[in-house]
């Protein structure tokens, strides 16, 4: 009886594996029982949920069943129901199927069924759709394209048979060549040698200089549509709003802290502001808003040695 529930499991296993549909797992099984499912590369490697990745079983740490496991939901009817793991790269797995016996899943958990599945990164493949298996035949010639062909054929096969009987004529007056004139001597072609040999010289250094131009060109200009568009944001910002970027810039600095503004309200302050000594600590100057005389910019300290001069931003 067990034997012939388990042949049962996997043939509806294998039915419904091939229901695959937005990552759902689908296994047949008497209702009202703990199942769950694995995950398996084709060499043996287990899926390890936490990490998204695949690795032997264990993982050098010690990882068992529970740490592998991924919940089937009792549906009712004999039918449960999983999510395969949305993260998992293209490609074949298995799927196996296991009854939970204890409170826990554990290694000694009899497995009720393994069936593959074709993943696309997103969704299951359905191999046994007959329009996956439809060869495209849209790109083969029509007979009306061949015929045109054929035609063009026989043209070429006139002009060959021409040039062919052209050329046993030539074999047959061969003995006339001494006398024929218009032809060009071999001092003439020395000369055109030589010509060649100037004008091949000259293309050889202009396109040297081309190419050391091209050369210096990047490997990804910019089209020029965006290039417009960049000039076209920029048009588009008001002054007001390009002060405001720029004084909230955080660039200035390596530790990105202090804006640009810091930065201007600082200098104003060393440069114009008034120094005074602080209340209560001795050796430690404010320098103020050289606009307001009252607001305390940077507190600056002085020493013998190094650092000899510390400045904090207030």
């Amino acid at each position: 009886m067990e034997k012939t529930l388990k042949l049962i499991t996997i043939l509806l296993f294998i039915i419904c594996g091939s229901a695959y549909a937005a990552g759902e797992v689908q296994v047949g099984y008497p209702s009202g029982q703990t199942l769950y499912f694995i995950i398996r590369e084709n060499d043996g490697d287990v899926f390890y949920p936490t990490s998204d990745t695949f690795e032997v079983w264990g993982g050098g740490a010690g990882r068992a069943m529970a740490d592998y496991d991924i919940a089937l939901t009792d549906k009712s009817g004999g039918i449960y129901v999983g999510t395969f793991d949305p993260d998992i790269a293209a490609g074949t797995y298995q799927v196996q199927a296991l009854l939970r016996i204890g409170g826990a899943p554990a290694d000694t958990d009899p497995a009720i069924g393994t069936v593959a599945i074709e993943w696309s990164g997103s969704a299951e493949i359905v191999l046994e759709s007959p329009a996956n298996y439809k060869a495209d035949v849209s790109a083969l010639a029509t007979a009306a394209a061949l015929a045109t062909h054929d035609g063009k054929l026989d043209t070429i096969d006139g002009i060959v048979d021409s040039i062919l009987a052209d050329t046993d004529e030539l074999q047959t007056n061969q003995g006339n060549f001494a006398t024929a004139t218009g032809f060009a001597t071999a001092a003439a072609l020395a000369t055109h040698d030589a010509k060649l040999d100037t004008v091949d010289d000259y293309v050889d250094t202009e396109i040297a200089a081309i190419k050391a131009r091209t050369d210096n060109l990047p490997g990804d200009p910019a089209d020029a549509s965006d290039i417009s568009a960049s000039f076209a944001a920029l048009n588009d910002t008001s002054a007001p709003e390009f002060v405001t970027a720029l004084m909230g810039d955080t660039g200035i600095t390596a530790g990105g802290s202090y804006t640009f503004e810091d930065f201007i309200k600082s200098l104003g302050a060393y440069s114009l502001g008034t120094w005074r000594d602080k209340d209560g600590s001795p050796g430690t100057i404010e320098l103020l808003d050289w606009e307001d005389d009252t607001t305390v910019i940077i507190e600056m300290t002085s020493g013998s040695s190094t650092p000899y001069k510390e400045t904090t931003k207030q």
